[in-house]
């Protein structure tokens, strides 16, 4: 593996066996001096009862001085790409139904809310799974975690699989996306770990976009290959229409209803066998190829030893600013998520067809990954200006996500289904929904990355899940109001937009440290 290093400190002749571990005794005495002092802080993130434990002065002693050999691996790579396909493909097991909703609907007998209940059935197992899997995650290392992701994503492909019968198939896609529920820790704290473990410090914010560039590629193609396998159907109990031209390659001739129901659950079929052959060889691939660290580490603050989970979790329920970055983030992020698992039905209330909506969804998720890795670049660039850019983020979402509300509400009033939307109309809500996915996927590398600022030397994994987990809880809330009969979805515009409003707000009074990357520009 040396051939595929690159020395960045200390002796280039020493082996990574044999590199020394040299601390001194004025570096001892710092370090001591430095977490006492840091007990002092508040809104800045340090601990607020002015004491800490044993367990957390024993893990902060033991830090390397600038002596230390680092090395990085050109072999980080491949375990990003590797990492970067387990989270891809569960983000589309995750997003499957939305964006085949229209089609689903009558062929399972669904309504608005089973949808919702699937795509909330993802937080829900997040929520169970997150301690569990945040200890697993410090005490196993990255490839244990992740070949146990991959497998729950492997069983929930294979549940979809078993029946297509209505009744059935409900039941077992809803025992599937529980699976899949488990694997979201894992998949949504993936770039922090890895950037942490394989990356020096000015790319490690560009790492973690990349790794999170991986969920919105996920949600990506699932509205480019959900509706191109399932197309739109209409299906009419006395003449059964077909709306879509292209579904003359999927189907054959529907001459009773129940012929059209039974066409779009074998378009189902198709695509539910074609994601687990994928979700199969991912797990195949993890399991032989990826690697928990490099033998040599990338940076000084990656030598450091990570508090123990208890002491960790204890730090963190005193760091008022790492609460104050979770609870917005969580907030905001929480409200997009949800918004974008009902996008197909908010646009069909404004006269978008679900395979318009398709489109609309793909191109936003794929122009919020690619934005989010040119966001990161920008913070990896200008270091400590990561609380600027997310409130410049939030604030810009917030013009163009009122501008959609505004424009849709409006168009709703004189637009029936027998009317086809005006070009200009539709192509309001193409830019509208594209840049608001540039400006909240762009904000979601950097606010994990400042949560795990504020909370170091607390394990990245577990800052990442908790920070998430924060997000997932509202997103929990928010789908779980679609079961409000009559509710609709239209009520996420208005909500969504208060969430960055008083987010917003409130991250202006933090104050940020950044204690991880001043070690790293010390050393």
């Amino acid at each position: 593996m040396g051939d595929y290093g690159a020395v960045v400190g200390g002796d280039k002749d020493m082996s990574d066996e044999s590199a020394p571990i040299l601390v001194s005794f004025r570096d001892v005495s710092q370090r001591v001096s430095l977490h006492h002092s840091s007990s002092q802080e508040s809104l800045s993130g340090g601990d607020t009862d002015g004491q800490s434990s044993e367990a957390e002065r024993e893990c902060v002693l033991p830090e390397l001085s600038s002596s230390r050999v680092l090395k990085v691996y050109r072999y980080r790579w491949w375990v990003l790409f590797v990492v970067w396909l387990a989270v891809f493909e569960e983000a589309c097991l995750f997003n499957t139904w939305g964006p085949i909703a229209k089609a689903a609907k009558p062929a399972f007998n669904w309504t608005d809310g089973t949808i919702g209940l699937l795509a909330l059935w993802g937080c829900i197992g997040f929520i169970v799974a997150a301690i569990p899997v945040s200890w697993a995650m410090q005490n196993f290392g990255l490839k244990t975690i992740f070949i146990f992701a991959t497998t729950m994503c492997c069983l929930c492909a294979a549940f979809r699989c078993l029946s297509f019968e209505p009744k059935l198939a409900t039941v077992l896609i809803n025992v599937g996306h529980v699976f899949n529920g488990l694997s979201a820790p894992v998949a949504l704290a993936a770039g922090p770990l890895i950037s942490a473990k394989w990356f020096p410090p000015s790319e490690r914010v560009t790492a973690t976009a990349i790794a999170g560039m991986s969920t919105t590629m996920g949600i990506a193609a699932s509205f480019l290959i959900g509706p191109l396998l399932v197309p739109d159907v209409h299906c009419n109990a006395t003449s059964p229409a077909l709306n879509n031209t292209l579904l003359d390659n999927f189907t054959s001739n529907y001459t009773t209803y129940e012929d059209c129901l039974s066409g779009i659950r074998d378009n189902i079929r198709s695509l539910m066998f074609i994601e687990f052959g994928v979700t199969a060889a991912i797990l195949v691939l993890t399991a032989t190829s990826l690697r928990d660290a490099p033998p040599t580490a990338p940076s000084h603050s990656s030598t450091v030893p990570r508090l123990e989970f208890r002491a960790g979790l204890r730090r963190l329920s005193r760091n008022s600013g790492y609460i104050l970055v979770s609870i917005t983030y969580g907030i905001v992020n929480g409200s997009f998520s949800a918004w974008g698992a009902v996008l197909s039905l908010i646009l069909a209330s404004y006269g978008v067809t679900q395979t318009e909506s398709a489109f609309i969804g793909f191109y936003s998720t794929i122009a919020g990954g690619l934005g989010g890795i040119v966001m990161a670049r920008i913070a990896d660039k200008c270091p400590k200006r990561h609380k600027s850019l997310i409130i410049i983020m939030m604030i810009l979402s917030f013009i163009v996500y009122i501008s959609l509300t505004l424009t849709g509400n409006l168009s709703s009033m004189s637009i029936n289904g027998t009317v086809a939307l005006s070009t200009t109309l539709l192509a309001t809500y193409y830019i509208t929904v594209i840049l608001g996915g540039v400006f909240q996927y762009g904000l979601i590398p950097i606010s994990l990355e400042l949560a795990v600022e504020l909370a170091y030397p607390v394990a990245e994994g577990v800052t990442a899940i908790l920070v998430t987990l924060a997000s997932c809880i509202v997103t929990v809330v928010f789908l779980g109001m679609l079961s409000i009969p009559s509710i609709g979805v239209l009520w996420m515009n208005w909500a969504m937009l208060g969430c960055f409003t008083s987010c917003t707000i409130a991250l202006a009074f933090l104050k940020p440290r950044y204690a991880r990357l001043e070690k790293d520009q010390a050393a």
